[in-house]
């Protein structure tokens, strides 16, 4: 089952978080389009808008859960209520040595690059998290992006 490929390779993965981040859009505001420098999670707070991920639409409300790959053009637009979002940035990879038959499921099946989405269904435990990844983001020092890796 694809799932579980898609988890066993996540539990193997070296994570590097490149960025945290909380952004707000007004109504009837956009994100033009631009290319995703990482690979991406998107956890929308409130609000409802239209998604785009290389042309694709989600209709993202709040509790909202979306994945999209390195150089991904994404786009808001159509924003209805005021929309607030984290979005995390960061690189995977499987460390070496690892064996030829992870790095062959690694290509057959992309799990870090592939587009997806779904509605969170306990919302409350994720936003707290990603709050708290949000504060140690924004903290100086290496022991604050540690935490927020772990």
């Amino acid at each position: 089952m694809i799932v579980e490929d898609h988890l066993l390779l996540w539990n193997h993965a070296a994570l590097k978080i490149m960025e945290v981040k909380r952004t707000e859009l007004p109504i009837g505001g956009q994100l033009y389009a631009s290319r995703l420098p990482a690979s991406t999670l998107l956890y929308t707070i409130q609000g409802r808008a239209r998604l785009l991920l290389n042309g694709e639409e989600q209709l993202v409300e709040n509790g909202y859960v979306c994945h999209a790959g390195k150089d991904t053009v994404l786009a808001i637009t159509d924003i209805a209520e005021h929309l607030e979002y984290y979005m995390i940035q960061y690189k995977a990879a499987l460390p070496l040595p690892c064996s030829q038959d992870l790095l062959q499921l690694l290509d057959r099946t992309e799990p870090f690059d592939i587009q997806y989405g779904f509605a969170a269904i306990h919302a409350t435990p994720l936003f707290a998290a990603l709050s708290r990844m949000e504060q140690e983001w924004n903290q100086p020092g290496a022991m604050a992006k540690l935490r927020v890796k772990s």
